[in-house]
């Protein structure tokens, strides 16, 4: 299975700088994140995986196919499709989830080919320099669970397939 896990602002605000624009403000999604990647492959840009550990596999999409240590995988997604990546990853890594986690544009390009969508809605703006488009992301998916944090209603999870 193949998803898609991201957090954005109200306006769909993803990065500030290389890093989230809330940056420690949201433990909560932290832990959402950290417990829906632990077991899973995590695909994403140079900029979405910001540590490569051998306890934590992961696949890179870039242009510069220089693989990082403890790296798994490097694709060119400038000269493979998403279908010849996601079918390669599929036979390669034995792992059931497979999670796309950034950044921008592999989220837009890889939206219509994940199972699952797990987002953290945050009921605030940022300043940002890398926004996504739900409506991209969204398009002709059902939102099948939300969930309110209790103690901090500026979050919503939510999943979508």
């Amino acid at each position: 299975m193949f998803c898609s896990i991201l957090a954005c602002g109200q306006n769909g605000e993803i990065g500030l700088n290389g890093e989230l624009p809330w940056e420690g403000q949201y433990p909560e999604d932290r832990e959402f994140y950290e417990g829906q990647t632990e077991l899973a492959l995590r695909i994403g840009t140079r900029g979405a995986i910001a540590h490569f550990s051998p306890n934590r596999p992961s696949c890179l999409i870039s242009t510069n196919v220089q693989k990082p240590r403890h790296c798994s995988y490097v694709y060119n997604w400038k000269k493979l499709s998403v279908e010849q990546i996601f079918a390669d990853i599929e036979e390669r890594v034995k792992l059931q989830t497979k999670i796309i986690v950034g950044g921008v544009k592999w989220y837009h390009a890889s939206a219509s080919f994940v199972d699952r969508i797990y987002l953290t809605r945050i009921g605030k703006s940022f300043n940002s320099d890398r926004k996504v488009d739900l409506s991209i992301i969204l398009a002709g998916r059902k939102k099948t669970s939300s969930l309110s944090v209790r103690h901090n209603s500026e979050l919503i999870f939510e999943t979508w397939e």
